[in-house]
């Protein structure tokens, strides 16, 4: 993905984080715009989740969509992601975007 990609793709699934429920749409536009084949497994258990309000979640389960998405993009880094309660997770190492993100 280009610098431009990367942080409309963060914009997205930071969006789709705070609007309380995960959408496999959002996901599936990043990956569209990134022209990437999901890990099969992964996106199997994000699909699943379509539609389903993180507070219905275990904690178990909704603290591991970052990493689930990670394996979806299929890199070794991506992103941070605020969490729903409002502390970042990060799970990345691309500096341009953290910088960014911290201002």
């Amino acid at each position: 993905m280009t610098y431009l990609e990367e942080l409309a793709a963060q914009a997205a699934l930071n969006k789709m984080f705070r609007g309380g429920y995960f959408s496999i749409c959002t996901l599936d536009d990043v990956l569209k715009m990134g022209s990437i084949i999901p890990d099969r497994k992964a996106y199997a258990i994000l699909h699943t989740l379509h539609c389903v309000d993180f507070k219905d979640m275990p904690d178990e389960l909704r603290s591991e969509i970052p990493e689930l998405i990670r394996q979806c993009l299929g890199i070794a880094t991506i992103f941070q992601f605020d969490s729903l309660k409002q502390k970042t997770i990060t799970i990345s190492s691309i500096q341009r975007l953290i910088n960014y993100v911290n201002g």
